[in-house]
C-alpha cells in the first residue's frame, strides 16, 4: 500500500510535535549493548529514546580536509559535515545556526527558513547546492571556529539554557571521555564515539514526544549513508550527493510497490453498460428535469450524430460552455454507429483549461484511459455502487466537476445536478431534495453546513484547501470524511485521506491509483530518505498525456520528459511506460507507526492496548471460515517466545531440545510504543531493528490504516 504523505507548509518533517520536545538529560536514555555490528537497537519508552549503530565508514578525512590539520580534528570536521547535510535533507533548510558548548564539546544546530537568521552573522552556515563538498567543509570550519569564540566572549557555554533555542545537537568524542549531560531542549542529539577498537559507535538520541521512532531510524541510517559519501566523492557538490540510503532505498521500494493496471476502456462504454443492462433506472436527477440511463443514452447518441455532421473528427476540439443543468450531462460521447467508430482508450477524451498557480492558462489533455482507471479506482476506495447519488457542486469550468459526473455514471449510480445558485440555504435544500448521499465541497463551503442539515449524507469528500480542526470536530465519525489533494494533470485525485480527525488537516493520505515518490527540489533525480521533506512526484496511468502547447510548460513544475534512474533501479519492469508528474509540492512521509498508536488509543482503554502488533497478509481461516484462533495464538509464540528466557538455573538451561525449539522467525514484529506505558505499568520496552545491510521485513512492512 501507499505511504501516508503530509504537505508541508512549514518546511518542517516534525510537524506540530517539534513545540513539544523535552530535555534530553543522558542518564535517562536507555540503551541496549550490541554483539552484533549489523544491528541496529532501539529502545522505546516515556524516556528519550536511543539508537545505537556502528558506522561502516573510515573518516580519517586526509582526502577532504587540507594539510594543515589531521587527525580527531579531521574526523570531527567530516562528522559535523555529514551531520549539517543530514539536518538540511530532514528539515528543507539551507540555512544553519551554529553555537558551540566549550565545556562538553557540543556543537548545536538550528534548521532555520529562508530570510532567518540574519541578525546572527558569523554563526550562520547556508548550504548551497552548487557548493562542493569541500566549500561547504571550509565554510563550517570557518563557522565553527567564530562560534566557538562567540561562546568564548559571551560566556554562553556556562549557561544551562545558552542553547534551549536549538533543536539538534552533536558530539565527537573518545570513548574515555567523560558523558557529560545535554542542557538544551533538543529533538535530537547525535553522539559519535572513537571507540579503542578504531570503530566508530553512533548513538542518536531523540524526544518520541517530538520526533517519530521510524523517522529517527532514517535520520541515522542517512547520516551514514552521507558519511560514506563525502569520504568517497569530496569533489561532488551538495545537489550530487545522494541522501537516500539502502535503508530508505528499501523501504521506498515497498511504499511505491502497488501501481493500478490501465483500464483500456473508452468512457462512453462504460456508461453504455448501464443503459443497456437498466435503462429505466435514473442517471440524472436535476434542478429542471430527471433523465433515466435509456434515455441519456438517446440524448447523447443524437448529440453525437449532430457532432459529426458538423465536421467533428476523432481528438476533434469541441468547446462547451454549460451552466449546471442536465444538459450538462449531454456532452457525454457514445460511441453509436457510425458516430464515433474510431474512437479508442488512448484517444484524448477532453482538455482541461485552467489558471494553475502563476495564472498562465494550462490545457491538460486527458484520455479516455486516464479517467477510466482513475474513476474505476475511486469508485472502488470510496465504496461507491449503483446506489451512488452524487452532488454535482462545482461548475463545469473546474476539473473536480468531471468527477462528480463520470464516476456515478460508471458504477450505474445517479448524478443530483443542483440550481446554479451557491446559497448555503439552497445547497441544504437541494441535497435534501435531490436525495444526495455523496458529495465533494471545499472546506469553506462544508464548515458552513453541518451533519444535521443534510442527514442523507454519508459521504464527504473535500478538498482544494487544508481542512480546519473545527470543520473536522464537526464532520468527523458523523459521516465518511475524505479529504482529496490532487491537480489537473492527475485525473479524479493524487492522494486520500479517509480517516481524518482533528489535527489531521495537513495529512493527505495515500494514492489511490498510482505512486507517490519524495525528491529534492532542485533534481527529480535524487531520491529523498523517509520522513525528509521533498517534492512530490506522481506516477501511474491515470496521469494526463501532456500539454497542449509548449507555452504550459514550466522549468518547476510538469511532466518529466524522462524516467529518473531510481525508478530503473527499484522497479524495473514499469520504467519503460511510467508516467510521472513533478507536482511542485512540498510532502513528507509520515509514519505508519504513528497512525497505529493514535487510532488503537483512541479506541481502547489503556490495559487494553497491546505492546506489540504483528502485520500480516491475511487472516487464517478454519474450513467453516472462521478465524482460526490456534493458529494466530502459534503466529504470536512465534514472535514472542524465542525473546524469552529461562531463569537461571531453571529447567530451560542447558537443554538443548528447548533451545532448539527456540527458532527466531524471519520477519520480526512492528513496535509500537504506548506513551502511557505497558499493561504491567513497564514504560521501557526493547525491540530489535535489522540493519540496512539485512533483510527489513519486506513482506510486514506494509502501510497500516
Amino acid at each position: 500500500m501507499a505511504p501516508l504523505i503530509h504537505e508541508n507548509e512549514s518546511f518542517s518533517p516534525y510537524q506540530s510535535n517539534a513545540s513539544s520536545s523535552k530535555p534530553l538529560p543522558r542518564e535517562s536514555a536507555k540503551s541496549i549493548p550490541s554483539s552484533h555490528t549489523s544491528r541496529l537497537e532501539l529502545a522505546l519508552s516515556e524516556a528519550p529514546a536511543t539508537l545505537q549503530h556502528v558506522l561502516k565508514t573510515d573518516t580519517d578525512g586526509g582526502a577532504l580536509c587540507n594539510g594543515n590539520s589531521a587527525g580527531v580534528d579531521n574526523t570531527f570536521k567530516i562528522l559535523q559535515l555529514a551531520w549539517a547535510l543530514t539536518t538540511s535533507c530532514f528539515t528543507s533548510a539551507n540555512s544553519l545556526l551554529f553555537d558551540w558548548d566549550s565545556n562538553s564539546g557540543i556543537s548545536c544546530l538550528k534548521a532555520l527558513s529562508t530570510g532567518q537568521g540574519s541578525q546572527f552573522g558569523d554563526q550562520l552556515l547556508i548550504i548551497e547546492p552548487d557548493a562542493s563538498l569541500r566549500q561547504v567543509l571550509d565554510k563550517l570550519a570557518t563557522t565553527q571556529r567564530r562560534a566557538r569564540e562567540c561562546a568564548k566572549q559571551t560566556g554562553n557555554s556556562d549557561d544551562e539554557g545558552s542553547t534551549d533555542m536549538f533543536s539538534t545537537a552533536f558530539r565527537y568524542r573518545n570513548a574515555s571521555a567523560s558523558n557529560s549531560e545535554i542542557n538544551s531542549e533538543v529533538d535530537i542529539f547525535l553522539d559519535v564515539t572513537d571507540a579503542r577498537d578504531g570503530r566508530l559507535l553512533a548513538e542518536l538520541v531523540f524526544s518520541s514526544q517530538a520526533i517519530a521512532d521510524p523517522l529517527a531510524l532514517s535520520v541515522l541510517h542517512t547520516f551514514d549513508h552521507v558519511l560514506s559519501s563525502i569520504r568517497m566523492s569530496p569533489d561532488i557538490t551538495v545537489e550530487e550527493v545522494n541522501m537516500c540510503s539502502p535503508h530508505d532505498r528499501q523501504h521506498i521500494t515497498q511504499l511505491t510497490s502497488h501501481v493500478s493496471e490501465s483500464n483500456e476502456r473508452c468512457l462512453h462504454d462504460m456508461f453504455l453498460e448501464h443503459s443497456h443492462t437498466n435503462p429505466d433506472v435514473q442517471a440524472v436527477v436535476s434542478w429542471d428535469g430527471d433523465l433515466t440511463y435509456g434515455e441519456l443514452d438517446d440524448l447523447t447518441s443524437r448529440l453525437s450524430h449532430r457532432l459529426v455532421e458538423l465536421g467533428t473528427v476523432t481528438q476533434g476540439l469541441v468547446p462547451n460552455i454549460i451552466e449546471l443543468s442536465k444538459d450538462g450531462i449531454l456532452s457525454l460521447p457514445k460511441k453509436v454507429e457510425p458516430a464515433c467508430t474510431t474512437v479508442r482508450p488512448t484517444n484524448a477524451c477532453l482538455i482541461l483549461f485552467t489558471s494553475g498557480s502563476t495564472g498562465e492558462p494550462k490545457g491538460i489533455i486527458q484520455e479516455h484511459r486516464t479517467y477510466a482507471t482513475a474513476v474505476r479506482d475511486y469508485a472502488r476506495i470510496l465504496g461507491l455502487d449503483a446506489g451512488t447519488r452524487m452532488y454535482q457542486f462545482d461548475d463545469y469550468a473546474f476539473d473536480i466537476s468531471n468527477n462528480d459526473y463520470l464516476v456515478p455514471l460508471s458504477v450505474g449510480g445517479c448524478c443530483c445536478v443542483p440550481h446554479p445558485q451557491k446559497a448555503i440555504h439552497v445547497l441544504k435544500q437541494h441535497m435534501n431534495n435531490l436525495g444526495a448521499n455523496v458529495s465533494f465541497l471545499t472546506p469553506t463551503v462544508a464548515i458552513q453546513l453541518g451533519p444535521e442539515d443534510v442527514p442523507g449524507l454519508k459521504t464527504l469528500c473535500i478538498g482544494g484547501e487544508p481542512p480546519s480542526n473545527d470543520l473536522l470536530s464537526k464532520w468527523a465519525g458523523k459521516v465518511k470524511l475524505v479529504n482529496q489533494y490532487g491537480m489537473g494533470e492527475v485525473a479524479t485525485f493524487c492522494t486520500y485521506n479517509d480517516q481524518m480527525s482533528p489535527g489531521s488537516g495537513t495529512n493527505v493520505g495515500r494514492t489511490g491509483t498510482g505512486a507517490a515518490w519524495v525528491v529534492s527540489p532542485a533534481s527529480p533525480e535524487r531520491l529523498m530518505p523517509v520522513g525528509a521533506v521533498g517534492e512530490m512526484i506522481m506516477e501511474g496511468p491515470h496521469l494526463a498525456r501532456g500539454y497542449l502547447d509548449q507555452i504550459s510548460r514550466k522549468s518547476e513544475a510538469g511532466f518529466l520528459q524522462y524516467t529518473p534512474k531510481w525508478l530503473h533501479e527499484l522497479h524495473p519492469e514499469r520504467a519503460s511506460s511510467a508516467r510521472l508528474y513533478r507536482s511542485g509540492d512540498l510532502v513528507n512521509v509520515y509514519s505508519k507507526v504513528e497512525l497505529i498508536k493514535k487510532t488503537i488509543g483512541a479506541t481502547l482503554p489503556e490495559i487494553q492496548i497491546p505492546t506489540l502488533f504483528l502485520l500480516v497478509d491475511r487472516i487464517p481461516r478454519t474450513k467453516s471460515n472462521k478465524t482460526d484462533r490456534r493458529k494466530l495464538h502459534m503466529l504470536g509464540q512465534n514472535y514472542y517466545m524465542p525473546q524469552r528466557e529461562a531463569p537461571s538455573g531453571g529447567a530451560g538451561e542447558g537443554n538443548p531440545k528447548l533451545a532448539a525449539g527456540r527458532v527466531a522467525p524471519k520477519e520480526g514484529p512492528v513496535p509500537v510504543s504506548n506513551s502511557n506505558g505497558g499493561m504491567n505499568g513497564t514504560k521501557k520496552r526493547q525491540v530489535r531493528e535489522l540493519d540496512g545491510t539485512d533483510d527489513l521485513q519486506p513482506k510486514r512492512q506494509k502501510q497500516v490504516c
